[in-house]
């Protein structure tokens, strides 16, 4: 009974956002309920060592449960984000535009005073790369 209700309760879990915690997550859960099931399967005398058998094999299980559940969680996404914007891997990239930094000292115009700045001038626009 334990067992089934941990079972539910990993399944219901939400999904992590990165590897390191949907591997720590499938590791807690899958120790979790391996300790439990080792322990009910286990004699009397050695209740003890299945406990920590089923515990280890359940780590290791639900590290790589969670591990590959993560996997597919981000190659789901990828596919998902290429449907919505099919064109975004097609397209080619931009050059970064070439500009000049100039400062501008202050100065007064009439009846305005204009602090000193820096101007930025386009010397070269972006472009299509190969």
């Amino acid at each position: 009974m334990r067992t089934s209700i941990l079972i539910i309760i990993s399944l219901t879990l939400p999904a992590c956002a990165s590897m390191e915690k949907s591997t720590i997550l499938g590791a807690v859960i899958g120790g979790t309920a391996g300790g439990l099931i080792g322990n009910s399967a286990g004699n009397d005398g050695k209740r003890d060592q299945s406990t920590l058998i089923g515990a280890a094999v359940g780590v290791g299980l639900g590290s790589l449960i969670g591990y590959s559940a993560y996997k597919d969680k981000q190659k789901k996404q990828q596919q998902e984000t290429l449907k919505q914007n099919p064109f975004d891997s097609q397209a080619p990239s931009l050059t970064a535009p070439k500009v000049r930094r100039v400062w501008v000292p202050a100065r007064i115009e009439g009846d305005k005073y204009i602090d000193g700045h820096y101007m930025y001038v386009i010397e070269k626009t972006s472009g299509w790369s190969e």
